[in-house]
């Protein structure tokens, strides 16, 4: 349908102004509906799952925010727009997109070098007569970007005073994901100094400059949570709570929590848009990103979530929301309802001797889901790991998974200490189940238990046995 209404429009606005015209006249009449505030979004879930309603239930908000079809965008040629990580992919294509609006001054803020890449980037736009300011410098540094903005009389990235800011990105970050009981100060600071140390310094620095937007780009991770990326997760809570504080202050703010964009950026590069696919999180194309970014700008709230979500894949996949909870207790009652019990139940009601088996061939399923195989690609039971793709928060999936699944609690270090799936079965086979595979009578075991005249008989059957043969 979406499709169709991108490629027919036309088509599809003959249709609604037919529909429009039927319900003017009543030969079409709306479903009845039911209204709960978003307050009372728990009693709302709770009166669904009595299942006795007729027609939609609906959560009203009373300053929901919107996103209109006209842009609020206003970018001034006489201006320079400041772009922190404007060197990073995903910087580099906010900062072609406001030379598309019509800037003439970017001022790009980066800790490294620019890449072969940016240089291009970089080329192409001044060959479209932008002064693209380039400087090295970690914003996490307030003197170094003390001296960038232009408070102090030296500038080292320009010759000549640039323009008065208009506006700031902040689309800086970088990820060092692991698991909390891993984290040092030093793998915490990587990740959070140019989130919140940086995000405050452009505030303290801009703040009483009549600035026409602040914008943060924050990350989905703080609104859904991330397991293995409490650092990442905890600096764009930051960043949120930010643009909420100078918004309080009269100030302009926005914080922007993406989800994964698809083709550039960090997570692309690490594939975790595949991974989060999984999960029933979408990615989000580029230039849908920008079109949205449009929308958005210069809009009341302070905080807006851009996540492309499958609710239902996300809960089944074990994730543990709040604001969710009530609807995950309903849905668990329906079609989604949990494999822990199934696999449970299957489990024991096999025969001991292949219980295990049967358990690692759950296990290599599991693992598979985990590292996107095909469901006819199962991994192997002796090769560790992290050696056939699995990393840190794969790891912690498949914990979460296990728990589910087996209806118990389990270490966070498990997958670690025991790095294949065999191992991890015979773990779980013992330590977790309880269980105990029947084990196969040994010789001695039946000599033991021969009379010595059954003994007797027993070995003269095997010479005559061995007789026939030759």
């Amino acid at each position: 349908m979406f499709s169709t209404a991108q490629q027919q429009p036309n088509v599809i606005q003959s249709l609604l102004t037919k529909l429009i015209a039927r319900f003017a006249t009543a030969e079409l009449k709306p479903l009845p509906y039911k209204e709960f505030s978003l307050e009372e979004t728990i009693s709302a879930f709770q009166y669904m799952q009595k299942a006795k309603h007729i027609g939609k239930i609906v959560v009203t908000h009373d300053n929901p925010v919107e996103i209109n079809d006209r842009s609020t965008l206003q970018i001034d040629e006489d201006k320079t727009y400041l772009i922190a990580g404007g060197l990073g992919d995903l910087g580099l294509l906010v900062a072609n997109w406001l030379v598309e609006k019509g800037a003439k001054h970017l001022l790009l803020i980066g800790r490294n070098q620019p890449s072969e890449y940016a240089q291009q980037q970089i080329s192409q736009l001044e060959q479209k007569q932008v002064n693209v300011t380039i400087a090295q410098a970690d914003i996490a540094n307030y003197d170094s970007l003390q001296q960038i903005i232009g408070r102090k009389p030296c500038a080292p990235t320009t010759s000549a005073p640039l323009p008065p800011l208009g506006g700031i990105i902040h689309s800086a970050g970088t990820l060092d994901d692991g698991m909390l009981i891993n984290m040092d100060s030093e793998r915490m600071a990587t990740v959070m100094n140019p989130k919140v140390l940086g995000a405050w310094n452009l505030h303290q620095l801009t703040k009483d400059m009549p600035l026409d937007f602040f914008i943060l780009f924050s990350s989905a991770a703080s609104l859904l949570g991330s397991p293995g990326q409490t650092n990442h997760v905890v600096a764009n809570t930051f960043l949120d709570t930010l643009a909420h504080y100078r918004q309080a202050q009269g100030l302009p703010g926005l914080s922007l929590n993406w989800g994964a964009w698809s083709d550039i950026g960090e997570a692309a590069r690490r594939k975790a848009d595949r991974q989060m696919n999984l999960k029933g999180i979408g990615s989000i194309a580029p230039q849908e990103g920008l079109a949205i970014l449009e929308k958005l700008f210069n809009q009341s709230s302070p905080q807006v979530g851009i996540v492309p979500i499958d609710w239902s894949r996300f809960i089944a996949a074990g994730y543990n929301l709040p604001l969710v909870e009530d609807f995950k207790q309903i849905k668990q009652t329906s079609e989604i309802s949990t494999s822990s019990s199934n696999f449970l139940t299957e489990l024991q009601a096999i025969n001991p001797e292949h219980q295990l088996k049967f358990l690692i061939t759950f296990l290599q399923k599991e693992v598979g889901k985990v590292l996107g195989l095909s469901a006819n690609q199962l991994p192997s039971v002796s090769q560790g790991f992290f050696d056939i793709g699995m990393d840190s928060l794969m790891a912690i999936e498949l914990k979460n998974k296990l728990e589910n699944n087996l209806q118990a609690t389990i270490s966070s270090t498990v997958i670690f200490e025991h790095s294949n799936i065999e191992q991890l079965a015979n773990y779980i086979f013992d330590e977790v189940l309880h269980l105990e595979a029947p084990k196969a009578e040994s010789a001695e075991t039946v000599e033991t238990e021969l009379s010595p005249e059954e003994l007797e008989d027993a070995i003269a059957q095997e010479l005559a046995d061995l007789e026939s043969l030759l």
